[in-house]
This record gives structure tokens, sequence and C-alpha cells, in this order.
């Protein structure tokens, strides 16, 4: 789930498949670098949304297009917090 620029997503829906299994047990946090509108940048603007992770595995039978499960090799999306 990598996106440096927002600029692509404005006026549109879209739905994103994440993979977690590299944050078990942490706070994923994902980020709004702003800069893309004349908005005003509050103290917690940045913080666009927190996933908590859980530390336990669970079965998982699911079949994932491989479309669906490339990799980003420069990630910015996630501060991972314990």
């Amino acid at each position: 789930m990598c996106k440096n620029s927002t600029s692509a997503w404005l006026n549109g829906n879209y739905e994103i498949v994440s993979e977690f299994s590299n944050y078990r047990g942490k706070n994923a946090t994902t980020r709004n670098t702003g800069g893309f509108a004349p908005d005003t940048d509050y103290l917690h603007t940045d913080k666009f949304m927190r996933f908590v992770v859980g530390g336990d595995s669970v079965s998982d039978k699911s079949d994932v297009p491989s479309a669906l499960a490339r990799q980003c090799p420069t990630c910015t999306c996630f501060t991972a917090t314990t």
C-alpha cells in the first residue's frame, strides 16, 4: 500500500488492500504529507489513519491475486510504533 502522492486520488474512490504481517504487534499509521492544497495544517493533520495490528497469527486461506501482492520498495506510507 504505497502511494507517495495523492494527486491521482483526488475526486475518486479507491479500494486498497494492505498486508500487515510486517507490522505484527505494532501500530501502523498512514500519513498525510500535505502540500497539495492551500489548507491550514493543524497539530495532527499529518495523521491520516491508524491500524492497530494484533500480535497473534490467524489461519488465512485467502488467495490474493498477484496483481495485488506487489511490494513497494520505497514505501513511506507507514510509521510503525509499538
